[in-house]
């Protein structure tokens, strides 16, 4: 995440094997770890700004003998007086330019799709727009390993997919995401004519045409 997605927002990553909960998790996992350290909240972290002489006092009232003991190690010990970071140290986002929770989203949900089985019970995750940030779905692709040797019957594959629209855990739209949109979007978002020739090429264009922006 080192900026490659604004610098390339076009961009496609196809990661596999690492299922739908694996980039639910990551995009969570980012998004707090912005809220919680970008430039701003990261002042109400700074050493800089801590009161010394208050703390020293408090330390003082209130502390233990051992604690006592060691009040001359106070302003070590907090981090007080030791230099200010450096800014391009202390931004873990500046190569991404995000400024806002919004900035987290796009550098991410257009640009990352995960590989997931299609018997992945926990696909549903990545489209619960309940629990993942800004009510976002992360971009869970159907993948098969049909020759796979733990694959019983070639043809239950997809209906084990199914199977969790059958229990309400997504529903029509984003099962149609999930074993088709996506997918298309990944293969031909920057390529338009990577399903020319084959048996869904207008269907792909229509597709691509009522998911831009």
């Amino acid at each position: 995440m080192g900026g490659v997605t604004h610098r390339f927002p076009g961009l496609r990553v196809a990661l596999l094997e690492g299922g739908a909960v694996t980039g639910t998790r990551l995009y969570q996992d980012i998004f707090s770890r912005w809220k919680k350290r970008n430039l701003q909240s990261l002042e109400n972290l700074n050493p800089a700004n801590v009161d010394a002489s208050m703390a020293r006092k408090l330390f003082t009232e209130y502390g233990d003998e051992a604690t006592l003991g060691k009040l001359d190690q106070l302003e070590s010990a907090l981090g007080i007086g030791k230099g200010d970071v450096p800014l391009d140290v202390r931004d873990d986002f500046a190569l991404m330019h995000v400024e806002t929770e919004q900035d987290v989203r796009d550098r991410f949900i257009p640009n990352f799709y995960f590989g997931c089985e299609s018997d992945d019970p926990l696909a549903f995750a990545a489209f619960n727009r309940k629990a993942n940030p800004l009510r976002e779905q992360v971009r869970a692709i159907m993948s098969f390993d049909l020759g796979h040797w733990d694959v019983t019957n070639m043809d239950h594959a997809a209906a084990e997919a199914y199977e969790q629209l059958e229990d309400e855990l997504f529903d029509e739209t984003d099962f149609r995401s999930f074993a088709y949109s996506f997918s298309v979007q990944l293969y031909a978002g920057c390529n338009p004519a990577f399903f020319d020739g084959t048996r869904i090429e207008a269907a792909a264009r229509k597709e691509l045409a009522q998911a831009s922006p």
